[in-house]
């Protein structure tokens, strides 16, 4: 059977995670690729050349392809040079087999009225096309073929085509997802715990916050009897998780906040420890970090891990307001020690940081050693790779 494995990939401020299943069932979750022509001093992760050695390819073609691409929430660091790297058929691109197949799309309900720009505006068209084909019952058939399948999570009612989605394909908050390209899966599943369409008030305009409609999931693998839990969240704040925590309480549904990898929102912002701005909120998130907050992170497993998408700690924080910041990276290292939190920009250290495979094993997550000779280069590893738990 083909080994299971969460890798991600050093972006700097981004997002890039992949949960492979088996060798043809892979999801991805954002992408922030470098730029073609990036200077030596970008240490960042070539995340298209990993996937191309990485995915299947079609049979009968060159191009590979790639099971389900999620966007959590309209932000352009989630979703960076996506034009460069997938077969986007909304949108003009030169003809290239390098550019890889996105068999289903997962876009928040969100995303079809916020404003988008550059690559999110990528994504917005190509979600619009696939939203048209269920739309359209001329191209009901077209629906099911891969490169034109869509889930969106969440609703909106500002949509129209929204109405005409099959409802296995519009999951909301509160509900078990067990679908990959429209087929029921037995060894994966995600819980929806959001989107909620957040709306915030700035004098008298309302407006939607992005990163308060990010989707945040839980992606459950199952190996034998064993479990692997990614608690994910893209941008979301404090006041989102704490909806979220009550809402899990309330409805007896807890168990499905804990995780073994909880992947940290925001770069590692101190935005998930309090609803302050600034100055007095990192003071706040320090002293007194949000109840429910700390309760989420208390729902770890002992040999869980915290992964941080950010450029690396500094451990005096930096002058500018951008993440990562030291109150919040605190609580994560004093979490799960300074071995299971990990920094992806300073994996496995600064000058050459490389993935971080975890490998799920009937014994639970598996750190992979000598991941970076197989993802980044894509040759095979020269010495026997070593795992510790």
């Amino acid at each position: 059977m083909s080994e299971k494995n969460f890798t991600f990939y050093g972006v700097d401020n981004g997002e890039a995670v992949l949960v492979s299943l088996d060798d043809e069932r892979h999801l991805m979750f954002g992408i922030k690729q470098k730029s073609d022509d990036a200077e030596e001093s970008d240490k960042t992760a070539d995340v298209h050349a990993s996937l191309l050695k990485t995915l299947p390819k079609i049979e009968g073609s060159k191009r590979r392809h790639l099971s389900v691409y999620c966007l959590s929430h309209s932000h352009s660091d989630h979703c960076q040079g996506i034009e460069r790297v997938f077969k986007l058929p909304s949108i003009k691109q030169e003809d290239n087999d390098d550019l890889i197949e996105i068999d289903e799309l997962w876009v928040t309900a969100a995303i079809f009225t916020d404003k988008a720009e550059g690559p999110v505006e990528h994504i917005k068209k190509e979600a619009k096309r696939r939203l048209k084909l269920y739309a359209d019952p001329e191209s009901a058939e077209k629906t099911e073929e891969n490169g034109n399948m869509l889930v969106v999570f969440g609703k909106n009612d500002d949509v129209e085509d929204m109405k005409k989605l099959p409802k296995d394909r519009n999951p909301t908050a509160g509900e078990v997802f067990k679908k990959i390209c429209g087929e029921d899966q037995s060894d994966w599943e995600i819980f929806v715990h959001c989107p909620f369409h957040y709306v915030i008030r700035e004098g008298n305009e309302e407006k939607v916050d992005a990163n308060n409609s990010s989707l945040i999931l839980q992606s459950v693998v199952k190996e034998g009897s064993a479990l692997a839990r990614l608690l994910i969240g893209g941008d979301a704040g404090c006041s989102i998780w704490k909806i979220v925590n009550k809402k899990t309480k309330e409805n007896m549904n807890s168990e499905r906040l804990k995780w073994d990898v909880f992947f940290v929102p925001h770069h590692g912002s101190y935005k998930f420890f309090t609803e302050k701005e600034h100055d007095e909120g990192r003071k706040e998130a320090k002293e007194n970090p949000d109840e429910d907050a700390m309760e989420i992170l208390g729902r770890g497993e002992t040999k869980g891990w915290i992964v941080c998408s950010s450029r690396p700690v500094k451990e005096g924080n930096y002058d500018d307001k951008d993440p990562p910041h030291i109150e919040a990276i605190c609580h994560y290292r004093e979490k799960v020690g300074k071995e299971r939190f990990v920094c992806l920009m300073e994996y496995p250290n600064k000058e050459k940081p490389d993935p971080l495979v975890l490998r799920i094993t009937e014994n639970g997550l598996q750190k992979l050693e000598l991941a970076a000779a197989t993802i980044s280069v894509g040759g095979k590893a020269t010495a026997t790779p070593k795992h510790w738990g």
